[in-house]
């Protein structure tokens, strides 16, 4: 994780200082385990790394500028602050928990983990159920069912995604980065054909 993460702080460093610039501080180990205790879960090992790097970035930010540079992942996510993964995850329970029964394990799942929120209350999220899905970065869409198909399966793979797209060696999924204004945001490639991949 630390090296796949590294390649893309050192992008953003030099091509999209705005998005770099909102990066947070590393989060400590008291930070981490008292969000573990929140959620009763051990945190994997790259969002442990992850983190460890970078605890994310604001939340909220007055700035309007600076708010938009933040959400710099691939459709315009924002990497979670640790603190905020609990907060987060007890939400989408609660409304879970009130709703249908059916919805479980299409639109949320009591053992899913968000690391990444979108303004529209969308998330991406890590599947920590047992089987040979476990770690694997799904999409959480608010209003219609839990997307896989973008995905990959371990979060280290899809940094690694985001990297190679940095570098200019392949499109993540259907997301091209650009960079507007200092900030990196990502284009969608329409054309099949267009798209750059493995």
């Amino acid at each position: 994780m630390q090296e796949q993460w590294s390649r893309v702080v050192d992008w953003l460093q030099a091509n999209a200082p705005a998005s770099h610039g909102t990066l947070q501080p590393p989060a400590t180990y008291e930070e981490i385990l008292a969000s573990q205790q929140r959620l009763a879960v051990t945190l994997p090992a790259g969002l442990v790394s992850l983190l460890s790097m970078t605890n994310g970035v604001p939340a909220y930010h007055p700035v309007a500028e600076v708010q938009f540079a933040s959400r710099f992942l691939p459709g315009g996510y924002m990497l979670l602050p640790i603190a905020d993964i609990p907060d987060h995850v007890d939400m989408l329970n609660g409304i879970l928990d009130e709703g249908d029964p059916i919805q479980t394990g299409s639109w949320w799942h009591r053992q899913w983990l968000t690391f990444a929120s979108h303004v529209c209350a969308d998330a991406l999220f890590l599947d920590l159920r047992p089987g040979p899905n476990h770690g694997r970065v799904g999409e959480f869409m608010n209003e219609t069912f839990a997307d896989f198909d973008s995905g990959a399966r371990t979060l280290e793979a899809w940094v690694a995604g985001i990297a190679d797209a940095l570098e200019g060696q392949y499109d993540f999924g259907y997301w091209r980065p650009v960079v507007s204004d200092g900030r990196l945001e990502w284009d969608v490639v329409t054309d099949p054909s267009d798209r750059r991949s493995l």
